[in-house]
């Protein structure tokens, strides 16, 4: 389960951890970071820590290999004047939520920032590298997170997982008859089977110059059996394997359509038909 915090600059984000996670990867944010180094502070145990040194131009990336178990207190801080992310994952949950800001919790105190000497860089870096325990504490403001934040943190973070599961990658099959299938919405629960009463919405098109030649889009539907002959044999072989809420693109070619004799005036003889099917019920 994904794990992700985003730092703003010179600020202190501290937590009791209640599910364990892993730290994967620090990354600077180019396009709110300015030119210059940012380091990521981790304050554990009493003791602080440099866990990276990024910088913009050049290093902008740095894997790590970080555990925290539950029921630990740390600190991570963004010690520079760019944005940071830092990403992993949980190693030990039981429901699907993540760990987002709500779970990081701030003091209100507060102190000034102060501006370090450009000439000195390259000796504190080369310091902090011999000894990373002797990384001094940077003067940080603490985040807090208001409710409103985190409810919208975590609305927007459902959405962008429901709408991974409903858009599944669009892959082409090719069935029995020379039947072409393509999901473009998965859908949910059990999969169509043949024998089962299904409920369907459809558009359908001619494929040699793409007009309408029948669709249902509103009301209660087309009903019908699935594998008993009651529609053509496309949509018996295409529709097998839909799930409730699904959307699947069906090429039919004649043998398998209305063939040599067409369905006049609408289907002209030997037609191709493209049909956008959305399977509504399943019972």
């Amino acid at each position: 389960m994904f794990w992700g915090l985003i730092m703003e600059p010179q600020r202190r984000y501290t937590q009791e951890v209640n599910k364990s996670f892993h730290i994967s990867m620090a990354t600077l944010d180019l396009e709110s970071s300015s030119d210059g180094y940012a380091q990521v502070i981790c304050t554990f145990n009493g003791k602080n820590y440099l866990l990276c040194t990024l910088q913009k131009p050049g290093l902008i990336q740095c894997a790590l290999d970080l555990e925290f178990a539950a029921g630990t207190q740390v600190s991570f801080a963004a010690n520079g004047k760019s944005h940071i992310h830092l990403t992993g994952y949980l190693t030990d949950y039981d429901d699907e939520e993540g760990l987002t800001l709500e779970d990081f919790l701030g003091t209100e105190e507060q102190e000034d920032v102060s501006e370090e000497d450009d000439s000195g860089e390259d000796e504190n870096l080369s310091e902090e590298a011999e000894d990373e325990e002797e990384v001094e504490e940077p003067i940080i403001e603490e985040e807090i997170v208001s409710k409103k934040q985190q409810r919208k943190l975590k609305k927007e973070k459902n959405k962008e997982q429901q709408e991974s599961n409903q858009s599944p990658q669009k892959t082409k099959q090719t069935l029995k008859g020379g039947v072409i299938v393509e999901d473009l919405v998965e859908g949910s629960g059990p999969p169509a089977k043949n024998g089962k009463f299904i409920t369907v919405y459809y558009e359908g098109k001619l494929q040699k110059n793409n007009k309408i030649f029948d669709k249902t889009e509103k009301g209660p539907g087309f009903k019908f059996r699935l594998g008993t002959g009651e529609v053509i044999k496309g949509w018996d072989i295409g529709i097998v394997g839909m799930k409730a809420g699904g959307k699947r693109k069906i090429i039919c070619p004649p043998q398998v359509a209305y063939g040599s004799k067409g369905s006049p005036p609408a289907i002209p003889p030997n037609s191709t038909l493209v049909f956008t099917v959305t399977l509504n019920k399943l019972k």
